[in-house]
C-alpha cells in the first residue's frame, strides 16, 4: 500500500513536469516496480532539453491500479486529475501578455498626458481670453474716461476737438454744412464765491443734463472750461442755425438749480458758427475762431445773449427772440 501511495505521488509528479507519454494503456500500469524521483527528474529535465512536449496544455485523468503479480487481483483503480501546460507555450503566452500589457500602458500614459495637456491648454487660453477681454475692457474705460468729463459726463475738451475734427472732414467730403455753438454760463465765478465750489459743481451737472436734453441725439456736446460747453449740430445749416439757436438758448438759459447751498437762476451766453464746408475743410480752430466772436459779440450786449456768425457773410444781427434778457 505504501508503495502504490509513493507510485501515486511519482505519477502526479511526472505530469505537472510534462514528462513523455508512458506506454502503458490508461486504467492498469503493468509492474510493481515503481520510479525513483531522481530517474523522474532526470526524465522531465531530459524531455524540456530535447523538446518532447508530449502532453498538450490541457486537463489530463490519470487512471492508475497496483498489481502484485501477473495473475494477482490488484487494487482498485485510483484517479488522478492534473493540468499541465507547456513551458515554452507559457513563456510565449507571458511575454505577450506582458508585451500587451505594455503597449496598453505607454497608449493610457499617452491618452492621460494628451488629456492633460488638451486640459492645460483649454485653461490657459480660457485664462488669456479672460486676461484680454479685462484688458480690453480696461483699455475702453480709460478711453471713455481720457475723452469724457468727470462732473458732468459729457465729452471734455479732447473728446469734444475730436468729434469737431470728424465732423468737419464728414461734412466737407459730402458737401453738407455745420454748425457748433459755444455756450458760456454768466457769471459762473460768483455762483462760486457765493455758494461754495461744491454748489458750483452741482450747478455744473444740473446744467450739463439740460443742455444734453435741449439737442438732438446726434448730436455731440462736451464741456470746454469751468463753465464752458461745446455743441457740435452736423448737418444744420446757417439758414436753419439762425433759426434753431433762439430756442437752443431759450431752452439752456435762465434755469433754476436746486444745491444744498441754496436755489438760483443761471443764464448763459450763446455764440454759433454756421458754414456750409466745400472743398478745402477750414480747421477746428478757424471754426472755433467764428463761435468765439460771435460769442464776444453776444456777451457786449450784456448776460443771456446770443449771436450767430455765418464765415461767409460776416456777422449778421439776430431776431428778436429772447424778451426776458432784451433785443438781440
Amino acid at each position: 500500500m505504501a508503495s502504490l501511495q509513493r507510485f501515486y505521488k511519482f505519477a502526479v509528479l511526472a505530469l505537472l513536469c510534462c514528462l513523455p507519454q508512458a506506454h502503458a494503456k490508461p486504467g492498469v500500469l503493468h509492474g510493481s516496480r515503481v520510479p525513483s524521483v531522481a530517474e523522474l527528474c532526470s526524465q522531465s529535465h531530459a524531455a524540456l532539453l530535447a523538446g518532447k512536449m508530449i502532453l498538450p496544455a490541457l486537463w489530463h485523468d490519470l487512471l492508475a491500479r497496483s498489481v502484485p503479480g501477473r495473475h494477482a487481483a490488484g487494487s482498485p483503480v485510483a484517479a488522478f486529475y492534473a493540468a499541465t501546460a507547456a513551458p515554452h507555450l507559457a513563456l510565449l503566452l507571458s511575454v505577450l501578455v506582458a508585451a500587451l500589457a505594455a503597449l496598453v500602458g505607454v497608449i493610457a500614459l499617452y491618452i492621460g498626458r494628451s488629456l492633460q495637456f488638451k486640459t492645460r491648454q483649454h485653461t490657459l487660453e480660457e485664462v488669456l481670453r479672460d486676461r484680454t477681454r479685462e484688458l480690453e475692457l480696461s483699455r475702453e474705460a480709460f478711453r471713455i474716461r481720457n475723452l469724457h468729463d468727470d462732473l458732468t459726463g459729457l465729452l471734455n475738451r479732447n473728446g469734444i476737438l475730436k468729434v469737431l475734427d470728424r465732423e468737419i472732414a464728414r461734412a466737407a467730403r459730402n458737401g453738407d454744412a455745420l454748425t457748433i455753438v459755444l455756450i458760456d454760463i454768466d457769471n459762473f465765478s460768483a455762483i462760486n464765491d457765493l455758494y461754495g465750489y461744491i454748489s458750483g459743481d452741482a450747478a455744473l451737472f444740473q446744467f450739463a443734463a439740460i443742455l444734453r436734453n435741449a439737442v438732438r441725439d446726434y448730436d455731440q456736446v462736451g464741456r470746454c472750461g469751468n463753465g464752458e460747453f461745446l455743441a457740435v449740430l452736423p448737418g444744420l445749416t446757417p439758414c436753419a442755425a439762425q433759426d434753431r439757436l433762439p430756442g437752443l438758448h431759450n431752452s439752456i438759459s435762465n434755469v433754476t438749480i436746486a444745491t444744498e447751498a441754496g436755489t438760483f437762476t443761471l443764464t448763459c451766453s450763446c455764440g454759433a458758427a454756421a458754414a456750409f464746408l466745400t472743398g478745402t475743410p477750414p480747421t477746428a480752430e478757424l471754426l472755433l475762431g467764428y463761435a468765439e466772436q460771435a460769442l464776444e459779440a453776444a456777451e457786449r450786449r450784456g448776460s443771456d445773449q446770443y449771436a450767430v456768425r455765418l464765415p461767409e457773410m460776416g456777422a449778421l444781427p439776430q431776431k428778436n427772440g429772447n424778451t426776458r434778457a432784451g433785443a438781440h
